[in-house]
């Protein structure tokens, strides 16, 4: 799955590895940093709920709000739900769009830097590091 969302104009993106689980917020310790001032600290949560992916807010002052074809769920601080591919998350005042990779290529975070194929596992080929905070590559 990748998440994608714009900031001042400029787009990010980021893949998920499957079975993973990430944060999402302000702080640089998240797994995945949205640098706006609208997002808390650590304001998700997206993980493995058995037969779906599921959200859960983590902020106890911000709701995370979940669309999908016309349905809007806001949820408060504990609350989870599924995260279907084509929902839009809302955290303060960014949407993230959820999506599915197609022919997915990302630059490796680790030391070999390569542009590669997402392989099944998760990992770079070159150098074996995780690819799950990588930023996908277009081009």
């Amino acid at each position: 799955m990748i998440l994608e969302w714009t900031i001042g104009g400029q787009q990010h993106s980021r893949w998920l590895s499957p079975g993973t689980t990430v944060t999402l917020g302000r702080s640089p310790d998240c797994t995945i940093a949205i640098a706006h001032p609208t997002v808390s600290r650590r304001h998700a949560e997206i993980f493995n709920g058995g037969t779906s992916l599921q959200i859960r807010n983590l902020s106890q002052t911000n709701p995370v709000v979940v669309e999908h074809y016309g349905q809007v769920v806001s949820l408060g601080w504990g609350q989870q739900s599924p995260l279907p591919v084509g929902a839009q998350l809302r955290l303060g005042e960014i949407a993230v769009q959820v999506k599915e990779p197609t022919a997915l290529r990302v630059r490796c975070p680790g030391p070999c830097g390569k542009v590669v194929a997402v392989p099944a596992s998760g990992f770079c080929p070159n150098c074996g590091t995780a690819l799950a905070t990588a930023d996908t590559f277009i081009g």
